[in-house]
């Protein structure tokens, strides 16, 4: 058996953030130009913690959280 040379997982990515969750080809240039022709330029970074996400993103990311009372009766 032969070792994957080329893998994602060990050599990690540099697509950025937009890209990847439109899955479509980055050219990996900041910004990139599928960012600049989406005219979002500003949103253009990677995974790496370069990108801070609005309110809204960080809202539809949070798990909900759900508080459940529970009364015991004896």
């Amino acid at each position: 058996m032969g070792v994957a040379k080329d893998c994602d997982a060990v050599s990690g990515t540099s697509a950025c953030w937009q890209c990847r969750r439109s899955k479509i080809k980055c050219d990996k240039q900041r910004p990139c130009g599928s960012c600049v022709k989406r005219g979002r330029p500003h949103e253009c970074s990677t995974f790496d913690g370069e990108m801070e996400q609005s309110n809204d993103e960080l809202e539809d990311d949070a798990p909900e959280e759900k508080q459940v009372e529970v009364k015991e009766e004896n």
